[in-house]
């Protein structure tokens, strides 16, 4: 039986799906050899016309001014403080204005095509559908990229469904970006690790390289990966088993404990018998990684993970363990991270399987067995892993550098929040994603000569989330002996990205080089729960769903939904809409109104800085996709945990108690993020809007009438397209 297309889906453009990339990994040699002879046709590039001129441009995601700032005067940040001075009179540091809300997709966004998030349509990192199919009110999706529906399926060939198309993987960004422009006109252009970019897409004309990172998920399609935990501890099972989000805890089995087995769904899998488990001692036990959603079997209840087995032993007395699985071993002392290790998860046996990437961390050997195992990241040695372009490009850096993380967001804070790693843990890991992106720089720059590149380090604003709060005294997410040990951690961190745009200006000497972030960072102690306060004071109600409470749209008239969102349940919008447009705007006063009168009880501080009505700040074709209101939250507040996916919490506001203790998603106004050049930054208060223009005039190519930005180098009398190569 073949099923046809079910269903259109609209976006800007799509990519490759992950079961694709599988299923033309095992393709015959044939095929590949015409698919490879089929991709180099469009890919003839034009002649290089970047006259030899270097741009490189350099993001550190969250770099708050003021600690740059104080850091470069004290010394301890010499190549930064190189770049201000390389500005002459004028200066090379500024402060950038960052977008509203001050959200990573929505910034990089902005500064990707130069558009606000009217013109690109991300405005959070949670977008809502107003009026999904089927029985639900509202759904919310990631906001950067959503994935079609398979087409022309055979629906069961021996157990499984064969899509013919399979589904893709959309950008949700609207907008050119700045690459296009500089690959149309001739110059070449190498873009590592972009944010807000997956799937990347072709750029025509020059040649063009890219690599992916924030909205690249694992292989279980987690944004901030999924990890492993696995305990031989019944307690510490118990406790952990439920984990908030981001991870799985399971429970090794040894010897004693095979009578549970023969009930646990390895057992069937595997097809293990009781002999084989009866030998098993002390010393040795038996698991299962558990991989991606195997979404080819035919019946749904059968579209379980799929399970790869592995052994585990532990040296009797020395705190040593090896692990085995597939044809893959490795040994680790307690305490010791591992490098990566390819595995591979089968979705129809001898015909398609998904290549994908893992490493340990050996928590304890004895008395118990605690093992930690990283999200299962696309194998970049595999050239069918879409998180390049060309698609192998991937590849050809693995080969040159090792493998490395290649999901978005790859510090592990996942694993912190959920107490499965100690902060020291996540440091250690946050400092292998530094080694792997120094390494990655080291390739960049070793094959750039001329045109234009952009580097990306998240770390900066990764670890901030976990660390910056230790700069404030009492904070209640941290003990006193967490804040006093880890309070200048920030510093070290800004130390490391000094060093990483050391390595550019010593093997750049001639280049234009910008240093930019997207936004700053601040304290987050107190969360604002902004459903609460919309049902406290009648705007919505409440009703009790099987997560806990729940908005009741038949009788709501605002909801939050995302960071900083506000929504309106309008009529003819939202499938459940009550309120009527001609009242929507006397709505939105009011509650604005009334969110500026908000007085935290705790510390008599107001709880927002400024509300922002979306009609009136954005411009642009896709401002219908945002909400109704921005909520820009003051100093120490950010949004609540529950109403990011429509929650309703218990108190309005409440201490932040999370090891997600700093944040940025505030009002705009109080984290401007950084730009520092070595040419005079000339334009007054520079803002993330005129990065893209500024490339593009360093190439002589006129700014576009659509970017709404300008070059931030060009005196005000100078034409906007700046001077011709």
């Amino acid at each position: 039986k073949v099923q046809g297309p079910r269903s259109k889906v609209h976006s800007p453009k799509a990519g490759g799906g992950m079961v694709g990339c599988a299923l033309l990994r095992k393709a015959p040699p044939t095929l590949l050899a015409v698919i490879a002879i089929a991709t180099l046709l469009p890919g003839c590039k034009q002649q290089d016309r970047s006259g030899g001129k270097q741009v490189i441009v350099i993001g550190f995601d969250g770099m708050q001014p003021d600690l740059v700032r104080e850091m470069m005067l004290a010394g301890r940040l010499p190549n930064f403080s190189s770049l201000w001075e390389a500005g002459g009179e004028q200066g090379g540091f500024s402060p950038l204005q960052t977008t509203i809300p001050p959200q990573s997709p929505v910034a990089w966004a902005t500064m990707t095509t130069g558009l606000n998030p009217g013109g690109h349509g991300i405005f959070d990192f949670i977008h809502r559908d107003p009026a999904p199919e089927g029985d639900a009110p509202i759904r919310p999706y990631a906001s950067y990229a959503n994935k079609t529906e398979d087409h022309w399926v055979i629906d069961d060939l021996f157990g499984y469904r064969i899509p013919l198309l399979p589904g893709e993987t959309q950008l949700l960004r609207y907008g050119k970006p700045f690459w296009e422009y500089l690959t149309e006109a001739g110059i070449p252009t190498w873009i590592y690790r972009m944010p807000a970019n997956y799937p990347a897409q072709e750029s025509k004309g020059a040649p063009f390289h890219c690599l992916t990172d924030m909205g690249t998920p694992d292989l279980k399609d987690a944004q901030g990966g999924t990890f492993s935990y696995y305990t031989s501890d019944r307690r510490e099972y118990r406790e952990k088993r439920h984990v908030k989000a981001g991870g799985e805890v399971f429970r090794m089995l040894g010897k004693r404990d095979t009578g549970q087995y023969r009930s646990h769904r390895q057992k069937k899998a595997w097809g293990i018998g009781d002999v084989e488990l009866n030998r098993l001692d002390e010393h040795a036990f038996i698991a299962m990684f558990e991989g991606p959603r195997n979404s080819l079997k035919a019946n749904p209840d059968e579209q379980t993970p799929v399970l790869v087995p592995f052994t585990l032993w532990r040296d009797p007395e020395d705190p040593v363990m090896r692990i085995a699985w597939q044809d893959q071993v490795t040994v680790l002392r307690e305490g010791e991270w591992s490098d990566w290790y390819p595995i591979e998860f089968e979705m129809i046996p001898h015909l398609v399987s998904i290549a994908g990437e893992c490493r340990f961390l050996v928590k304890e050997v004895h008395p118990e067995i605690r093992l930690y195992v990283s999200p299962f990241n696309f194998d970049p040695l595999d050239k069918g892993a879409p998180v390049s372009l060309p698609l192998g490009f991937a590849a050809e850096v693995a080969k040159a550098t090792g493998r490395y993380y290649t999901q978005g967001l790859p510090e592990e804070f996942q694993g912190l929040k959920n107490k499965v790693l100690t902060r020291e843990e996540f440091l250690q890991q946050a400092d292998l994603v530094y080694q792997e992106r120094m390494k990655l720089l080291d390739f960049a720059l070793g094959h750039f000569d001329h045109g234009m590149m952009f580097f990306y380090f998240g770390s900066t604003d990764m670890i901030a989330h976990m660390f910056w709060g230790a700069r404030t005294p009492n904070h209640p997410a941290l003990t006193n002996k967490a804040q006093k040990k880890y309070a200048h951690e920030m510093e070290r961190v800004y130390e490391d990205a000094d060093r990483a745009l050391g390595e550019v200006l010593r093997r750049c000497p001639g280049a234009t080089v910008i240093v930019l972030s997207d936004h700053g960072f601040d304290t987050f102690t107190r969360q604002f729960n902004l459903n609460c306060w919309l049902e406290k004071n009648g705007y919505l109600k409440k009703a009790m769903g099987p997560a806990g409470w729940s908005i009741d749209f038949e009788h709501t008239r605002a909801y939050g939904m995302g960071i900083n969102g506000l929504y309106v349940n309008l009529q003819g919008r939202e499938k459940l809409g009550i309120v009527h447009p001609a009242a929507k705007q006397a709505l939105l006063d009011e509650i604005s109104r009334k969110l500026h009168e908000v007085i935290d009880p705790k510390t008599g501080r107001s709880a927002i800085k400024k509300v922002y009505q979306c009609d009136q700040v954005y411009s642009g074709a896709h401002v219908e996709i945002g909400p109704d209101l921005q909520i820009g939250y003051n100093h120490g507040y950010r949004g609540g945990w529950k109403t990011a996916l429509g929650g309703v919490a218990e108190e309005v506001l409440a201490d932040n108690t999370e090891a997600w203790c700093a944040d940025h998603c505030i009002a705009t106004e109080l984290v401007p993020g950084i730009i520092l050049a070595n040419k005079p930054i000339r334009a007054d208060k520079p803002a993330l809007l005129d990065i893209a223009p500024t490339i593009l005039a360093e190439f002589g190519i006129a700014i576009p009438e659509t970017m709404e930005g300008r070059n931030v180098f060009a005196a005000p009398d100078e034409p906007v397209g700046g001077p011709p190569l």
